[in-house]
């Protein structure tokens, strides 16, 4: 009971995008509706950073974004895995945790990536 209470206050500091996955009732729910929001956030970075290589930038920006690009994902990872640390990895609740966490990396890299993109179309 004790471990609830505690993912309880977990999950209900989190304010993030994913608040809506937990008006379902059951784990499995919530589970699918974090992983649909975790497909819809890594698209938009995808098409984000897409647009940014495929542009009209630098060799030199260019291969400096994959090899950051490379390095952001390898943190985002780490971090979640570090977010859900002290939950079971087999069960349901960690991969809910790890996919909120991700989803929100994913946001705030794509809202960097649009700042960045902004900056250097100011510059064409």
């Amino acid at each position: 009971m004790k471990y609830l209470l505690v993912l309880l206050v977990i999950f209900s500091s989190c304010a993030i995008a994913s608040d809506s996955c937990y008006e379902n009732k059951f784990s499995s729910d919530v589970l699918s509706c974090q992983k649909q929001l975790y497909e819809f956030e890594k698209k938009n970075y995808e098409k984000r950073i897409g647009s940014i290589l495929e542009g009209k930038i630098q060799n030199e920006l260019k291969s400096s974004l994959i090899v950051t690009e490379k390095n952001w994902i390898e943190l985002a990872e780490n971090d979640c895995k570090n977010y859900s640390f002290y939950v079971e990895e087999t069960t349901v609740t960690y991969e809910i945790m790890n996919l909120e966490c991700v989803t929100s990396k994913y946001i705030e890299r794509t809202e960097f990536l649009s700042g960045l993109k902004e900056m250097i179309d100011s510059f064409e």
